[in-house]
């Protein structure tokens, strides 16, 4: 099952970029956020997912120290990359729905392909701090992958201001959003006739691509808190002594949030059904 999930992660998040790459009216400021989402899944199932598969077919880590490393800083980079960049994509929203008129002026193709740049640049930092302190990264069993170990002094930094952080920032925009969005709509139902400035303002177009960045988000964040609550119950325990079930749920978890995006775009966007339909 897990190699199936794996396997359906790679595959969607590869039709995702051939459909951008192929469709030059999808290369919209949004889609740069689903074009990158779609890397960074990509460089989970392709960089740190096989070696789990390794360790589920033999029952053991057949790999050698510099390889629970590597797979280590994999995945603490790749999940706190989506998540800054589902940050910044939270930001976006705001600012075209709730200040557009600031919008323009942070967010141009450029300034965005530079935002997604830098949220995978400082991801890079989440993992150092556990290996400068002389730390390394350890196969654990329960969940089949090497991970760091989870303690007070770094652990609880790393949830702070690479997770804790940039999930209140999404909340609160979002937050906005859904209020400026519900005002809108009992403004159109209670004056259908509005100025042309105001219908302008918030389009029908922005409220569709809003509900489906929304719902990426959203199940990111379903997928994720499993794996932030059970690392936070960890370090309480100072040891990893919960069921091994749980610890098994919490790597299928991080796993599903990879596979899932493609399927959210295909149903919440018209124009991305309409190029699955022309590849199957």
């Amino acid at each position: 099952i897990y190699a199936f999930i794996a396997l359906a992660a790679l595959l969607g998040n590869i039709l995702v970029l051939w459909i951008v790459y192929k469709n030059h009216a999808l290369r919209s400021i949004p889609n740069y956020f689903v074009i990158s989402l779609a890397c960074s899944d990509i460089a989970m199932v392709t960089l740190a997912t096989p070696w789990s598969i390794a360790v589920l077919a033999s029952g053991k880590w057949p790999f050698d120290f510099i390889s629970c490393q590597f797979q280590g800083f994999i995945v603490i980079w790749a999940a706190i990359a989506s998540l800054h960049n589902l940050t910044i994509m939270a930001i976006n929203r705001f600012l075209r729905i709730v200040k557009p008129a600031h919008y323009r002026k942070f967010f141009s193709p450029n300034k965005t392909r530079f935002y997604v740049l830098f949220a995978y640049m400082y991801s890079t930092i989440s993992p150092l701090p556990y290996l400068i302190g002389g730390n390394v990264y350890v196969f654990q069993p329960g969940k089949f992958f090497c991970y760091q170990t989870a303690t007070v002094q770094y652990t609880i930094p790393l949830m702070g201001i690479f997770i804790c952080i940039p999930t209140f920032i999404i909340v609160g925009c979002y937050t906005r959003v859904f209020l400026v969005l519900r005002a809108h709509a009992k403004n159109m139902n209670t004056h259908r006739s509005v100025s042309v400035h105001s219908s302008l303002r918030i389009t029908v177009e922005d409220i569709k691509v809003t509900r489906t960045l929304f719902a990426t988000v959203a199940t990111f964040l379903l997928c994720w808190s499993p794996v932030v609550i059970i690392e936070f119950v960890d370090v309480a325990l100072g040891a990893s002594l919960l069921p091994r079930r749980l610890y098994v749920s919490f790597t299928f978890c991080g796993l599903c949030s990879s596979a899932v995006n493609p399927i959210i775009y295909g149903a919440m966007n018209k124009k991305f059904r309409r190029e699955y339909k022309k590849v199957f």
